[in-house]
């Protein structure tokens, strides 16, 4: 059996979301049958333990000025491979697909759902042009697809309640949770932070006003300042956007620079090490998460996390036999959380890891 998924990126191009779970989702399958992904960007060539085959469909800048060169390879390509299953991810990228499956005979196309177009759009600040012909679009394309997939229950709900003509005709509409390559090395987790006395916290997040890192920011300085912390507590954001100067200058009015760390990017070897010396991942989410990965990959080095009562936050802590910590989408409720969460014994730990990797993981 021939599988063609189509993605927006690689994930070396741009880790986190969509990549991240087609990446663990064709090495898992890739087990059993043939799988291709075709996605923009540079393929991995050092990746040797790739079990599937990468097919790059052109640069992922500029995509908006070369799209029907895109279109054009895309068809050209899974055209030649006449996959038995085409899975596609991404809208943008897969449209041609959903348009013209029919007249290439191909078969036609699976869609699985990551997030809601027009919702996604409104919290962008789209126009309202701009974001209800998103919405048709992907109106469009969940009726020329076969079947629909959703990474949660959670965005299930979402989808229904968004397009609710799924509902009347009966379509199926089934949930594929996802499985997260594990990183080639895996040491056994650690209760111990870099300074073993300080208290930590991690935060890996894209810095946009939806992921709710300056609403965390000002829990914890705000925790900070009414002594609820121990003094050494530290704050360790990884991450970029159009956020990080509001941070910024949050931080040097509070003269608090040895108490939160923005990182940047960093590399996933050093992602992973923050995970396994943290006490805690913070997942601060105050608007639409599909699924929420990182506490996941948080889990597999023994990082426990709290997260916002946010879409599938929830649903992921419950996976992971309630260990974490679900809490409102306030200051409030962050700053309580920061205060009162106590750090999991070391067994604890290694139980979280021992089961994220079980249920989610794949190698």
């Amino acid at each position: 059996m021939k599988i063609a998924i189509i993605s927006s990126t690689f994930p070396t191009e741009k880790p986190g979301g969509v990549p991240t779970y087609v990446d663990g989702r064709a090495t898992f399958l890739s087990r059993k049958v043939d799988v291709r992904v075709y996605a923009l960007g540079q393929v991995d060539s050092g990746d040797s333990s790739a079990q599937y085959k990468q097919v790059s469909l052109g640069p992922s800048k500029n995509f908006k000025k070369n799209f029907l060169f895109t279109w054009m390879r895309l068809l050209r390509e899974i055209r030649s491979w006449r996959p038995d299953v085409i899975e596609i991810h991404n809208i943008p990228v897969g449209l041609p697909i959903f348009a013209l499956f029919p007249l290439f005979g191909m078969t036609q196309p699976t869609y699985f759902f990551h997030g809601p177009a027009r919702l996604e759009a409104k919290i962008e600040g789209a126009s309202r042009i701009r974001y209800t012909l998103r919405y048709y679009l992907e109106h469009f394309c969940l009726r020329r697809s076969r079947v629909n997939y959703c990474v949660s229950q959670a965005f299930r709900n979402v989808l229904l309640e968004e397009h609710s003509f799924l509902v009347r005709r009966s379509r199926k509409v089934a949930i594929r949770y996802p499985r997260i390559k594990l990183p080639h090395e895996l040491d056994t987790p650690t209760a111990q932070t870099p300074e073993s006395e300080r208290l930590s916290y991690i935060c890996v997040r894209r810095l946009v006003e939806r992921t709710g890192t300056a609403q965390l920011l000002d829990a914890f300085l705000a925790a900070k300042a009414s002594k609820s912390l121990p003094s050494g507590a530290v704050l360790r954001i990884v991450g970029d956007g159009p956020q990080r100067p509001i941070l910024e200058e949050k931080i040097k009015n509070k003269d608090l620079s040895d108490s939160v760390e923005l990182l940047g990017h960093v590399s996933q070897e050093e992602r992973d090490r923050l995970f396994a010396t943290s006490n805690f991942n913070v997942v601060p989410t105050i608007g639409l998460e599909g699924f929420g990965l990182v506490v996941v990959e948080a889990a597999f080095w023994g990082c426990p996390s709290i997260v916002t009562d946010v879409n599938a936050l929830p649903e992921v802590i419950s996976k992971l036999d309630g260990i974490g910590v679900v809490v409102p989408p306030t200051q409030a409720g962050l700053q309580a959380a920061l205060k009162d969460t106590k750090p999991l014994p070391i067994e604890q730990r290694h139980h979280l890891a021992e089961l994220a990797r079980r249920k989610f993981g794949v190698s």
